[in-house]
């Protein structure tokens, strides 16, 4: 099963705060935004600073659990959206050695929000299949030069951070059906 899907990154993690973050993606022609648990936003945070923790996280031991048996994430694809829930796959590669010429592909299930951790701390691609960015509404106007979003805190204020403000999630969280208002 092939789905059309479209390169995106992660333009802006705004508003940590403790009901959440904003992770504003771009593509091509639009930007759009998929909320996250506050811990995820604060995970995402730190791996974009690539700030490491004094001991291992869940995300750094997934990671270190990949690379000791040689398998990469090629891509993440959010594929879906079933009842304003954004839906995302991994896809693993084991890498080819010794004797072995195959490159075995699997693909997992995922939260998007661990895979933007995992993709700011390995590197690997992000993409959104067409279907879904056919859904949801194009955000890029909030986050333009006039309309400057709140950059997310230094990790040791994360604690802190309710004077971030917050956005108003009704409006850019339910999908659309693709027609302009």
């Amino acid at each position: 099963m092939t789905i059309d899907s479209i390169e995106v990154h992660i333009e802006k993690l705004a508003g940590i705060i403790p009901d959440g973050a904003a992770v504003f993606l771009r593509a091509p022609d639009k930007t759009f935004v998929i909320f996250i648990g506050s811990t995820e936003g604060e995970a995402l945070a730190r791996a974009i600073q690539g700030e490491e923790t004094p001991r291992p996280l869940t995300h750094d031991l997934v990671r270190s659990i990949l690379l000791g048996f040689d398998i990469e994430i090629t891509r993440m694809v959010i594929s879906q959206i079933l009842e304003g829930t954004y839906c995302a796959t991994l896809v693993l590669a084991q890498k080819p050695s010794g004797d072995h010429q195959y490159k075995n592909e699997v693909r997992i299930d995922t939260r998007p929000s661990d895979a933007f951790v995992l993709a700011a701390r390995i590197g690997f691609p992000i993409h959104v299949s067409q279907e879904v960015l056919d859904q949801v509404k194009d955000v890029s106007d909030l986050i333009s030069a006039d309309n400057p979003l709140p950059d997310f805190p230094p990790l040791g204020d994360l604690r802190i951070a309710d004077d971030l403000g917050t956005v108003d999630r009704s409006d850019l969280a339910e999908p659309s059906d693709g027609e302009p208002d």
